[in-house]
């Protein structure tokens, strides 16, 4: 993935602050050990920046490989796949 880039929250999620449509700034990756079952990236988000499940959002305006990436990992996600730790 390229980051940064613009994303849009999909859903809302106990684990997560995002709610609505909110949009976000992708800056990054979380490390590996924030990341043992789930990928992580991280945004910047009403003055903070933090990380939050790739699975809850939806690129803006991404190159294709960026897309590509994160349909991918929704793929996986969507049939139940994690990462291992």
């Amino acid at each position: 993935m390229r980051v940064p880039f613009a994303a849009q929250c999909m859903y809302e999620r106990g684990s997560s602050p995002l709610r609505g449509d909110a949009i976000v700034h992708v800056i990054g990756m979380v490390d590996e050990e924030g990341c043992l079952a789930e990928m992580f990236v991280k945004i910047e988000w009403a003055g903070r920046s933090f990380g939050v499940p790739l699975a809850q959002l939806k690129g803006k305006c991404v190159d294709s490989e960026t897309a590509e990436a994160i349909a991918d990992w929704h793929y996986w996600v969507e049939r139940g796949y994690m990462l291992c730790g």
